[in-house]
C-alpha cells in the first residue's frame, strides 16, 4: 500500500489576514477614545469660557454697585433723566452718569472741565435706564440683561432690534442719595 501524501495545510495560510482585524478593532477603540475626550476637553474649555464671561460681568456689577452708592452717599440729586443722572458734589464736583446703550459713563467735572470718566460695559443688548425720585432721592437703575448672543448674531448689522427670547435677567440696584440741607420730604 502506497501512502499518499497527506495535504499540508500550514496554519500560516488558514490566517493570513487575521491580524488586519485586530489593528481596525484597535483603531476604532482608539478613535472612540480620543474622540471622546477631545469633546470632553472641548466641553471644559466651552465652560471655562462661560465661567469667565460671567465672572466679568459680576464684576463689573459690584464695581458700578459700589461706585454708585459712594456718589450717592456723598452727593445730592442735580437732574435727573431716564438715560443720566447728574449729582453735586459736597466738594464742588459735578458727577454725570451717561446710559449709551449697553454702556454707562461716569463723568466727573471740576468746573468746566471734566477730572475723570469711568465706563461700565454690559453685553451688547442690554437695556439700561435710571428711575430717579427726586423727591425721597431714591435712585434705581435697572439693567436688564440680554440673553447670550451667538457669535453669528453678533455679526448681524441690526444692533437696535431687541432681542426674541423672553427670559432676561433684571438686576436693580437702589440707592438713596443724601437729602439737601433744607431737608426734602
Amino acid at each position: 500500500m502506497k501512502h499518499r501524501p497527506l495535504l499540508v495545510v500550514s496554519v500560516q495560510s488558514r490566517r493570513r489576514g487575521t491580524l488586519f482585524h485586530y489593528y481596525m478593532m484597535y483603531l476604532a477603540l482608539s478613535s472612540v477614545l480620543l474622540t471622546t475626550a477631545g469633546l470632553c476637553i472641548h466641553a471644559i474649555l466651552k465652560a471655562d469660557r462661560v465661567d469667565a464671561l460671567e465672572s466679568r460681568h459680576l464684576k463689573t456689577l459690584l464695581r458700578l454697585d459700589a461706585t454708585l452708592r459712594q456718589d450717592a452717599d456723598e452727593c445730592q440729586i442735580r437732574e435727573t433723566e431716564q438715560a443720566s443722572l447728574a449729582l453735586a458734589s459736597e466738594f464742588g464736583e459735578d458727577i454725570r452718569w451717561v446710559i449709551e446703550r449697553n454702556i454707562i459713563t461716569r463723568e466727573t467735572f471740576d468746573g468746566p472741565d471734566r477730572s475723570a470718566s469711568d465706563r461700565f460695559v454690559f453685553r451688547a443688548g442690554t437695556q439700561l435706564n435710571f428711575q430717579p425720585d427726586v423727591a425721597t432721592g431714591r435712585v434705581v437703575l435697572l439693567l436688564s440683561e440680554a440673553p447670550r448672543v451667538r457669535k453669528s448674531d453678533a455679526e448681524k448689522p441690526d444692533e437696535t432690534s431687541p432681542p426674541t427670547e423672553t427670559s432676561r435677567r433684571r438686576v436693580e440696584i437702589h440707592v438713596l442719595c443724601r437729602q439737601s440741607e433744607g431737608g426734602a420730604s
